[in-house]
């Protein structure tokens, strides 16, 4: 029986069915394909080859386009990879804060732009008594 896990030569441990899903996708990929048809071809048609043969080749033709990567071609996929974790990392951030105030008054500023624009009154109006044109002055006026 094969075992269910596999450890790679730093120590990382992969699952087999996912290391196996991977190196399928390897080998379906334009750049391999034609070598594993060509394979699979002389293997199953012709019956000229054992399937460790075949298992084999078919590392074999997945080694091959991996080494043949030069040292540019790693550093654009390398480039493109920190690219999208800059965006992941950019769009999981909360948004900045305003420069120079502290957090709290800034947390206080973005509640009370986000705020209802409700008017609220918790205390009553200051008396307008004496007050000219106010109406307790006009009754006192004709009241005397």
């Amino acid at each position: 029986m094969i075992a269910p896990e596999r450890i790679g030569d730093r120590g990382a441990r992969f699952d087999a069915e996912l290391l196996r899903a991977f190196i399928l996708t390897a080998l379906d990929h334009d750049a391999a394909r034609d070598a594993v048809d060509e394979l699979l071809f002389d293997h199953v048609v012709a019956g000229r080859l054992r399937p460790s043969t075949v298992a084999a080749s078919l590392r074999a033709i997945v080694e091959e386009i991996v080494t043949a990567a030069a040292p540019g071609d790693w550093q654009v996929i390398a480039d493109r990879l920190i690219a999208e974790a800059r965006e992941l990392e950019a769009s999981a951030r909360p948004p900045e804060r305003q420069a120079g105030l502290p957090r709290r008054i800034a947390r206080t500023l973005r509640r009370w732009a986000l705020r209802p624009r409700t008017p609220r009154c918790s205390r009553p109006l200051p008396p307008t008594r004496g007050l000219p044109g106010s109406s307790s002055r006009r009754r006192a006026d004709r009241q005397a």
